[in-house]
């Protein structure tokens, strides 16, 4: 492609689909500005799934990010014609299945887990081999298995699939017209060969998949094609920007983070808080509790543990006991969530005897519903503190954050026996200084969190910017757009912090064992 000129075109633009809303993200080239928009969004239960399968309707997600796009617009005053690139990034293993006419015909998020019964048969036939080619072990949000239940359910809509888009890959679709994949996103349906790249035909014919399914694979960064008419009426944007390449938001917020070398370890704290960690070369558990896959950098990889529902679970909380918050965030222009943990400031370590076990994983791929949840409020009854309660709830729900973060790098660290010095950390989160703090406190050692806790959208943004030749490569990059903050421990905390950590986790193992015996 043409390069840009750099005078009059100076903003990289990312339309981000993460799990509780659609975002469009809008950053200068040097990191200094940057405008965000984003609609939260929901998903559909199917009545013809079971109670844990979920749909999305294509067309009102693409509506939410089109809005979300003119939104920036408006509030940012830029000019489309300042834009460099457009890339895309999004939640993962969610798909969208298109006809041959380019017509969406299936379409479901990272939450969906119909295919249960399915993925035990999986499991049974090739599951080592398929844990062993892309690092996945085939559980029910993979295509592995949701694929077999829709040829077993809804064989019409199986026989007209022409093409399977990572929703990344189909919001790129969305906007150039043309179908590709990229590493970081493909091996999420674990039939991507993670060690030498490429879709594994040898596992789509033992599962009897047609191979058309599966797209041209281009590296994050590669140039895809350029916005069509239709795109830029519906965004409000001027056809032509070039459309490259983007990839998962786990990996693309590692990048977003100023991480880049060998062993070094993120935790996105979004609607769920993957942690993971850099590699040069991939490192499989011989016990299959983690996953392994390829980073959006190429000739990197990641070991990945995490909690799956963190950021949901304080959303649930949100929704149903903090009206009060909910309220004063309309009138006051705050963030709702940035008022309830305000308030959890106040409580002392601890929660006043409350463990929260709701949202908080530590993984375990291979016994995926193990982990407890709720929560365990100290006995006798007294121990609840008895002013301002839901502050203390709070206060139990992200302390349990911080706490699983800690747990998951420390399995990161039995695996690879790579020990950590520092974290980074993305995420929605760590826009609230006084959590940042708890987990440097919780953890131990320095924290570091870029400027903008969009660090999917960020990230994106680098693959963007390498494609358009803004940068010269991931690095250059990084350090252009990411401006990270250090947050160092205070030793006092750190001490009563441990005390609470190993209640948190005393606990947690206890109830997992329970519910793992049921």
């Amino acid at each position: 492609t043409q390069e840009p000129d750099l005078m009059e075109s100076k903003y990289l633009l990312v339309l981000d689909a993460g799990t509780g809303a659609g975002r469009c993200f809008l950053v200068d080239i040097d990191g200094q500005k940057c405008y965000v928009s984003q609609q939260e969004w929901s998903f559909t239960r199917p009545i013809d799934a079971p109670l844990n399968g979920f749909d999305f309707n294509p067309h009102d997600f693409w509506s939410a990010l089109t809005q979300a796009t003119r939104n920036v617009l408006a509030s940012s005053e830029i000019s489309p014609a300042d834009i460099v690139a457009i890339t895309t990034t999004s939640m993962r293993e969610g798909f969208v299945l298109i006809d041959n006419n380019g017509n969406e015909i299936f379409a479901v998020p990272n939450y969906d887990q119909r295919s249960t019964q399915e993925a035990i048969e999986v499991q049974k036939e090739c599951g080592w081999q398929i844990y062993q080619t892309s690092g996945r072990w085939p559980t029910d949000i993979f295509a592995t298995s949701r694929l077999r239940w829709l040829h077993r359910f809804h064989p019409e809509i199986y026989e007209r699939a022409n093409c399977l888009l990572m929703i990344n890959d189909w919001m790129a679709y969305k906007l150039c017209g043309e179908v590709g994949c990229e590493p970081s996103n493909a091996e999420e349906t674990g039939l991507y060969d993670i060690t030498h790249g490429g879709w594994c035909n040898e596992l789509i014919n033992v599962l009897s998949y047609p191979v058309k399914l599966f797209p041209k694979v281009r590296n994050p960064g590669t140039f895809l094609g350029h916005l069509h008419e239709e795109a830029a009426r519906a965004t409000g944007l001027i056809a032509g920007i070039p459309v490259f390449v983007g990839g998962g938001d786990t990996q693309c917020a590692v990048l977003g983070s100023g991480a880049s070398e060998h062993g070094e370890v993120v935790a996105i704290a979004g609607t769920s808080t993957p942690v993971q960690m850099i590699l040069n070369s991939p490192i499989l558990d011989p016990e299959a509790r983690s996953w392994t896959g390829a980073h959006v950098v190429p000739g990197q990889w990641v070991l990945e543990t995490g909690s799956s529902y963190t950021g949901s679970a304080l959303r649930w909380f949100r929704d149903n006991f903090c009206q009060v918050e909910i309220n004063e965030a309309k009138e006051t222009g705050i963030n709702a969530f940035e008022l309830m943990l305000n308030k959890a400031e106040n409580v002392p370590i601890g929660a006043g005897g409350i463990i929260a076990l709701l949202g908080a994983e530590i993984l375990n791929v291979r016994q995926p519903y193990s982990a407890p949840g709720g929560f365990i409020i100290g006995s006798p009854p007294t121990h609840l503190p008895q002013i301002d309660s839901k502050s203390s709830f709070i206060r139990a729900i992200i302390e349990s954050f911080a706490y699983a973060i800690r747990a998951n790098c420390e399995l990161l660290t039995e695996i690879s026996d790579i020990n950590l010095d520092h974290l980074y950390v993305a995420g929605g989160i760590t826009s609230n200084k006084f959590w940042v703090k708890m987990l440097a406190n919780v953890m131990g050692i320095p924290v570091f969190t870029p400027q903008f806790c969009e660090g999917s959208s960020l990230g994106a943004a680098i693959c963007a910017g390498v494609g358009a030749n803004v940068f010269s490569d991931f690095k250059e990059g990084a350090s252009r757009l990411v401006h990270p903050r250090c947050v160092k421990p205070d030793i006092e905390l750190m001490v009563e912090y441990e005390r609470s950590y190993k209640n948190w986790i005393s606990v947690y193992r206890s109830m997992e064992k329970v519910k793992y015996n049921l």
